[in-house]
């Protein structure tokens, strides 16, 4: 006998094979020619219904195989798919497949109308805005766990324990109705009810056996297995708009025509089962009798290529054990190697994000915190969703050609969007990785947003800054030319200290260098703060000057003008000239007295003195009266006439005039009525206290802190320098060893100045002015 080849093998099988099929045609072509010529099972109103609905919407889940699903192609596919095929053929519809993202889009649709068709399990919530048909498929929904949970499971061992479900399916109403103890965990696809339970981030998984099974394969996951029954089963219908229930009943009919042997083709030949016996049925006993003798002799060839492949299965077997071994081991490596990523990544702060293709597959609870998502929110999205606009196409951009392999930055700072609208500022650092078998990528993200903040702080902090400084330069520039005078007396003073110094360095050099800095800074903001406050406390004498000669004035204009009309008249007498002469005299020696009075307060006192505080408060009022009768404010004085106080009287008075010429601005701009300030002077645990309280409104929380601050002011508008009360309080602390505080009261605001009182001064010694 000569040797036997595969191939002669395989041409016996296809022999036998051929000659098995060509019986088996012509017996069911026989059976077929038997039956009843087709009837049209629809109504007339229920094919004019169809004409005037010539296309229908049927919006599938696009996610749930075998049953229905898109192929890698986005070709509908499934036994739903063949069973609409079949609707098409028997009734004549034709049906526009709708695709959406998930299912709880297609639920969310058909609530609206957006969409004619859908299948799914008749619930009481989908039976508000649906009619459905008798069911056409019934798949069980299993209990999936880790292999690790060795005993049965069933749904009431499960209560209290956390169970994942897809959002939406009819499994999740079940277990909430029946099993009310059971944490239900939504989930947005049954990949991600699957990975979950694999990472040991849920207990369970319950869906339908063929759905589960499909993708435990393609995933390739190898750490699960089926538990136990949920005693849940899908009873999938077709599902119409409650609107139209004509549409309902054509269903209904169509799915009646399909045959049994049809249904059953369409199970098998997506859901693989093990054979039943077929000699039961009727149909196939006369096949069976007319195919025995070309078994007898197909058996015969097969026994045949049984023997020559005996040896070559044996070998085959052989390879396909140690082959198993290793993918067995390799598996165990890999799923060892999640768990350890899985473990790492949910304890690191830092977010983590898997996304392969344009979808994200998984976030680290920093992740989902980071942008304020939930876990299945974020597997729902794609990875450049919470991108900033500004930064979105670039993101994307790179996150696609990362994963061709394409060289783009790896580390970069982006702008991203949380879910309630906040904008932070991430970190990122981003590879690529091969995640079951393709190319995926993997980012991490750092909150950088404090950072950016600060810097950008610091850069509007230093924008400001400068243009402060060319404010304050400008200002030191119209200075100059009045300070030429000064520094013109100064400059011989500062040659012979130039001089002393030069004899000094030699003597100590090293000392006065690591000084000279220092003291050169202090030096110049000390005469810049002197320039401003004398600058300031000029424009204040001129002010009160003004009002002290302003009646003066009027009587010099006045006894000018009647001088000239006597002289134009003839009226003029000798007597007259040297009375209105006399009268003008006294007025100029007044002015000129309150000329000598200003240039007195404002000479500079070298030595500390006791001296009285009514006096001091006086001599401020003395100046400023005027301007405060002028814009009608009150005046309110008590003040003890013994009271004394140790300290520069001048300097005192200044202050006064600082925070009452400050009153006096507020007063006006913000219009208050009946302006009036209440001046108070008493002696308190051996001090000398004056408080000084107004009703204009206060000072605005937001600045009563800052309110002795250098260059703080509220009124750069209209003048303002904001050294005048930052002197005062140097005057008042630093000068004399006092305290310058200020509150607000019901009305308004109260500065309050505290100097220490000389022992037993009022009643030993007289008080000096």
């Amino acid at each position: 006998m000569s040797e036997i080849t595969p191939e002669t093998v395989k041409r016996r099988m296809w022999f036998f094979t051929t000659a098995i099929l060509v019986v088996l045609t012509a017996v069911t072509i026989g059976i077929l020619s038997s039956a009843n010529k087709y009837n049209d099972p629809l109504t007339a109103d229920e094919r004019a219904w169809l004409k005037n609905h010539p296309e229908i919407r049927f919006a599938a889940d696009p996610d749930f195989p075998p049953t229905e699903y898109f192929d890698s192609r986005g070709k509908y596919s499934g036994m739903t798919a063949d069973y609409l095929a079949l609707l098409e053929k028997n009734l004549g519809i034709r049906f526009k497949i709708i695709r959406l993202r998930n299912w709880d889009e297609v639920i969310s649709q058909a609530k609206n109308r957006q969409i004619d068709i859908f299948t799914a399990t008749a619930t009481p919530q989908r039976a508000n805005f649906a009619l459905f048909t008798s069911p056409y498929l019934e798949l069980p929904a299993a209990i999936i766990a880790r292999e690790k949970v060795h005993d049965p499971l069933t749904m009431e061992k499960l209560n209290g324990m956390k169970v994942s479900v897809v959002s939406g399916y009819a499994v999740q109403e079940f277990i909430a109705r029946h099993y009310p103890e059971v944490h239900i965990d939504v989930v947005p696809d049954v990949q991600t009810g699957l990975r979950k339970v694999s990472f040991g981030t849920s207990d369970a998984f319950v869906e339908n056996l063929a759905t589960a099974s499909y993708y435990i394969e393609k995933e390739g996951i190898a750490n699960l297995r089926i538990a136990g029954e949920s005693g849940h089963t899908y009873n999938m219908a077709f599902a119409s708009r409650k609107d139209w229930p004509l549409l309902n009943g054509i269903l209904e009919k169509g799915l009646a025509q399909i045959s049994a042997a049809e249904k059953k083709s369409i199970y098998k030949k997506w859901i693989p089962l093990e054979q039943k016996t077929i000699f039961t049925s009727k149909v196939f006993q006369t096949v069976i009798l007319v195919s025995f003798l070309a078994f007898l002799m197909a058996i015969s060839g097969i026994i045949i290529w049984n023997r020559a492949l005996k040896k070559q299965v044996r070998s085959r077997t052989w390879e396909l054990e140690k082959e198993l071994a290793e993918r067995t081991r390799i598996q165990e490596e890999l799923r060892e190697s999640e768990e350890k990523f899985r473990v790492l990544a949910d304890t690191l702060p830092a977010g983590i994000c898997l996304y392969r293709g344009e979808q994200i597959v998984y976030v680290n609870a920093a992740a989902a915190e980071l942008f304020g998502y939930s876990e299945q929110e974020c597997l729902q999205m794609r990875f450049w969703d919470w991108v900033h606009e500004d930064f979105k196409a670039t993101a994307r951009e790179r996150g696609l050609a990362r994963q061709r392999g394409e060289t783009v930055p790896s580390r970069y700072e982006c702008l991203h969007t949380t879910k309630n609208g906040d904008e932070k500022w991430l970190f990122v650092s981003a590879g690529r990785i091969d995640f079951k078998g393709e190319p995926a990528g993997l980012v991490s993200f750092m909150d950088i947003t404090e950072r950016k903040r600060a810097e950008e702080a610091l850069r509007t902090f230093n924008e400001v800054l400068e243009i402060r400084v060319e404010t304050r330069t400008s200002e030191l520039a119209l200075l100059n030319a009045d300070l030429h005078q000064e520094i013109a007396t100064r400059k011989q003073a500062e040659e012979n200290i130039s001089l002393k110094k030069q004899q000094l360095e030699e003597l100590n050099r090293t000392l006065e260098m690591r000084v000279q800095e220092e003291v050169e800074k202090n030096r110049n903001k000390d005469i810049l703060l002197i320039h401003q406050n004398r600058q300031a406390a000029l424009g204040e004498t001129l002010d009160h000057i003004a009002h002290q000669w302003k009646q003066p004035l009027n009587a010099l204009s006045l006894i000018t003008g009647s001088l000239l009309e006597d002289s134009l008249s003839g009226k003029l007498t000798k007597e007259s000239l040297i009375e209105t002469t006399g009268t003008i005299l006294g007025l100029v020696d007044h002015m000129a007295q309150t000329i000598n009075v200003f240039r007195d307060f404002y000479r500079p006192e070298k030595e500390m003195a006791v001296f009285s505080i009514k006096d001091a408060i006086d001599n401020a009022l003395t100046f400023i009266r005027p301007a405060l009768r002028l814009d009608s404010i009150e005046i309110a004085l008590d003040a003890d006439p013994v009271l004394a106080a140790y300290g520069y009287p001048k300097e005192y008075a200044q202050v006064l005039l600082n925070i009452l010429g400050n009153f006096r601005e507020t007063a006006k701009e913000r219009e208050v009525k009946k302006p009036k300030v209440s001046i108070l002077a008493v002696g308190e645990d051996g001090k000398a206290v004056v408080t000084v309280t107004d009703n204009a409104g206060g000072i605005p929380d937001a600045n009563i802190g800052r309110i002795f601050d250098l260059y703080f002011t509220t009124r750069e508008s209209s003048g303002g320098s904001g050294i005048g009360l930052y002197m005062s309080k140097n005057i008042i602390e630093k000068n004399m060893g006092g305290k310058l505080s200020v509150r607000n009261t019901d009305c308004g605001a109260e500065f309050r100045i505290e100097l220490v009182m000389p022992v037993d001064w009022a009643s030993q010694q007289p008080v000096t002015g």
